[in-house]
């Protein structure tokens, strides 16, 4: 297979046809994503003395609502369609999917941050406050704009009471028997990230079955157990993994701050399809 009709299957196609992730281009956007954030921008943002805690996570999900609100543009099905897709990088669609839309989205928060640390210097402005305010500006006016846009506000609602209702169950369940897990604010903040993206997913294809699952490892899941069991997956590997991370911060094998950037990531990835999916079917004009 020529290198041409290689990229055209597993990474141009895909995009254009709307038939979402395979193998391939999976593995290759996670390996270009590690690289990126593990060899290049949690280096530099440690090297700018940023804290990766709860409160700067706080300060992240503005620029995360942007994102995934933004993306609505680009859905054809949508009652706010603006936007059409495209897999050149060079054209203004391209940013407006995956993977455009991580790219667009991280520039401007990182640019945002730069911006925030350079005017606490000149203007003596908190800077996580500052980076959080640039964020709302961001967000607010999309948010509003798509809120007033709304064609099914019963999905909406479902997901997020099946998200606060699972989440809450967690949380009241690790309560009794004495956990410590969740007393660490960013795990709970993650937890909740990660379920919000199950039950909007759950829901979603439960109810809505004009829709599929893009990504080939979750649709096998679904396809073998159902839509819900997808939710419970979530929940399960979510807290085996802010295990591990805490399990091996205490054992001094990485940072505290670096444990904090992985957490982060876990709240960045759930959070964004998580609210993506949700404003999606609520604003779509398919069903």
């Amino acid at each position: 297979m020529a290198i041409q009709d290689f990229v055209r299957e597993y990474f141009i196609s895909p995009i254009t046809s709307h038939s979402g992730y395979n193998p391939v281009n999976t593995l290759a956007y996670s390996l270009m994503a590690i690289v990126l954030l593990f060899f290049l921008i949690y280096p530099y943002l440690e090297k700018k003395k940023i804290k990766f805690d709860y409160r700067f996570a706080l300060a992240v999900l503005p620029y995360v609502l942007f994102g995934s609100t933004v993306r609505i543009f680009e859905e054809s099905y949508s009652s706010v369609h603006l936007i059409a897709r495209s897999a050149n990088p060079v054209e203004m669609g391209f940013y407006f999917i995956s993977p455009g839309i991580y790219i667009m989205v991280g520039l401007l928060t990182i640019a945002s941050l730069l911006v925030s640390i350079k005017l606490s210097r000149k203007k003596k402005w908190d800077k996580i406050n500052t980076f959080r305010n640039i964020g709302i500006v961001l967000a607010l006016p999309v948010v509003l704009w798509h809120l007033t846009h709304l064609t099914h506000y019963e999905a909406f609602i479902s997901i997020l009471l099946t998200a606060a209702a699972f989440s809450g169950a967690v949380f009241i369940v690790f309560g009794k028997v004495k956990s410590r897990l969740f007393a660490d604010r960013m795990n709970k903040l993650a937890l909740i990230a990660q379920t919000l993206d199950g039950a909007a997913t759950s829901i979603i294809l439960q109810f809505y079955p004009v829709y599929t699952e893009q990504h080939f490892i979750s649709n096998a899941i679904i396809q073998a157990f159902g839509p819900f069991a997808f939710l419970v997956t979530k929940i399960i590997v979510a807290i085996a993994v802010l295990y591990f991370i805490d399990r091996i911060k205490r054992s001094k094998e990485i940072s505290g701050n670096f444990a904090g950037f992985v957490k982060l990531l876990i709240i960045i990835l759930g959070f964004a399809t998580g609210t993506r999916d949700m404003f999606s079917v609520a604003m779509t004009t398919a069903i």
